[in-house]
């Protein structure tokens, strides 16, 4: 009785070992026979099978590939608005764009939201990279209505192009609380043949940017400061003109800012540079006409170099022949 029963069992203990070493073999084969058809498919089967496939983990991210850059030809504010795209260029068409008049409830995409303000909304360009918003010809506006909205912001935003557009808020009797163009958190930013004007308070807003240049490009009829540039790094302007405004540069916490070949012309403010905590901060062969301050740089972290001064009147001289600039030997009328 006893060797009845062990003999069963070992042949019940063969016939599960038989089971497992062919169910081995097997998934042994499939394995091989999937090795050898994925040498011939196409190197995108396993991203688009991915990319398909629900995740379900939260701590995994796929992340694509970005898509092939697009342009895009818009001529209404709200095809503006809703071509915004990351590897995205924006051709506007000769006009006024005016944003307040955009169905503001009909975007919200993560990437263009509406933030409210006091008397209204703005429009906000989040997390967007390598986008150009060019206008066709220099005959290009953008204005927004609400008095306390920037006309345009960025957050988070890397390789950001705008070319040949007027930036700006509708002319209407109340004074203005908001600022023109606002960049936060950005980088690698140009601005070319860019106009802005009041009656934003800031014409331009730099806050934790690396990199931007800013070239034939004018600021202008602001009434609270023409620049506010703060937490920066390698900021350059070349070739623009800051005119007929109340306010003052004000540069905080920024290294290597260049201003050159830039006129300075009909400004009214205690002091003209307002710079703290900033080295390198360099502005040279620029102009100074008919400009009234108490003070051109009383932090005296500018370097100024070969710039020409007349008709200014700083700290209550005439002119500047009778004005120290630091760093500037010999300061000259012209």
């Amino acid at each position: 009785m006893r060797k009845d029963y062990l003999n069963g069992k070992m042949v019940w203990m063969l016939v599960v070992f038989l089971a497992l070493f062919m169910a081995t073999d097997i998934a042994r084969e499939e394995r091989t026979d999937a090795s050898e058809q994925g040498k011939h498919a196409p190197a995108n089967v396993f991203s688009y099978a991915i990319a398909d496939t629900p995740v379900s983990n939260p701590g995994f991210k796929i992340v694509a590939s970005n898509p092939e850059p697009k342009t895009i030809a818009v001529s209404t504010a709200e095809a503006f608005v809703d071509a915004i795209d990351s590897n995205t260029t924006i051709i506007l068409s000769s006009g006024v764009y005016n944003l307040s008049q955009v169905r503001q409830d009909t975007f919200a995409t993560g990437k263009v939201s509406w933030e409210d303000v006091y008397d209204g909304r703005q429009l906000v360009i989040n997390d967007i990279h390598n986008l150009t918003i060019q206008g066709e010809s220099s005959d290009c506006q953008i204005h927004v209505d609400p008095r306390y909205a920037d006309v345009l912001s960025f957050f988070d935003c890397t390789g950001i192009t705008i070319e040949n557009i007027t930036f700006g808020h509708t002319i209407q009797s109340e004074p203005c609380e908001g600022r023109v163009l606002c960049f936060e958190n950005c980088s690698d930013i140009q601005l070319i043949n860019t106009h802005m004007f009041g009656c934003g308070t800031d014409g331009l807003c730099l806050d934790g940017v690396i990199g931007a240049t800013i070239e034939n490009s004018s600021i202008y009829d602001c009434t609270v400061e023409l620049l506010y540039i703060t937490d920066c790094h390698d900021i350059t302007f070349t070739n623009c003109v800051f005119r007929d405004t109340t306010g003052e540069f004000n540069i905080e916490g920024t290294d290597n800012v260049t201003i050159d070949r830039c006129r300075f012309t009909d400004l009214t403010c205690a002091q003209l540079f307002y710079v703290g905590n900033s080295t390198e901060i360099v502005v040279k062969n620029s102009s100074f006409t008919n400009n009234f301050a108490k003070a051109l740089d009383p932090s005296e972290l500018i370097r100024f170099e070969n710039n020409t001064y007349a008709k200014n009147s700083f700290a209550g001289a005439e002119d500047a022949t009778s004005v120290d600039v630091a760093g500037e030997a010999g300061d000259k009328e012209g």
